[in-house]
This record gives structure tokens, C-alpha cells and sequence, in this order.
């Protein structure tokens, strides 16, 4: 039975961990709109890694990606031509 809409539940990656920050209510979100009774989040290929069966109509949820990246001020290059958010130019 999928949870009523505004339920709590924790949004879980594939491998139990619960998910954090926004990726947490984003998925929690996207799960109950879409009537989800399982809390599991997959990608495609984690799915066919396991031989879990993928609806053929079945769509992509949103998720944001967010890394720390260390950069050395002295060696970091940036060229002085690069417009951050354009591309091609």
C-alpha cells in the first residue's frame, strides 16, 4: 500500500543508506505524487545490476548531484575567456 500524500518516510539509496539534504524530501516528494510503496531509489543500471525488472514507460525523478571539490590555489587554472553558465562561447 503506498503511503498517503505528505507521509514521512525516508528516501533510501540502493544500498539502505538514507538519502540527505534536498535529494531527502525531493525523492520523498516525487515518491508519494507518484503513489511508491517502496522507500528504495535506483538508477537504471543499479536496476539492471540486480536483474530488477524497469517498467518500459517508466520515468526519471530529479535528483541533485553535489561534490566538494579541493582546489589548489596556486596550480588552479581558470582561463580569464570562460563565462560561467555559457556555452559554446
Amino acid at each position: 500500500m503506498a503511503p498517503a500524500l505528505g507521509e514521512r518516510r525516508r528516501s533510501l539509496r540502493s544500498n539502505g543508506e538514507p538519502f540527505t539534504c534536498s535529494n531527502a524530501w525531493l525523492l520523498a516528494f516525487a515518491g508519494s505524487v507518484r503513489g511508491c510503496s517502496s522507500p528504495y531509489w535506483f538508477t537504471f543500471r543499479q536496476a539492471l545490476e540486480i536483474g530488477a525488472p524497469v517498467r518500459k514507460e517508466a520515468k526519471a525523478a530529479p535528483a541533485i548531484l553535489f561534490k566538494k571539490r579541493l582546489v589548489d590555489r596556486d596550480s588552479a587554472m581558470i582561463p580569464q575567456t570562460a563565462k560561467p553558465g555559457l556555452r559554446g562561447t
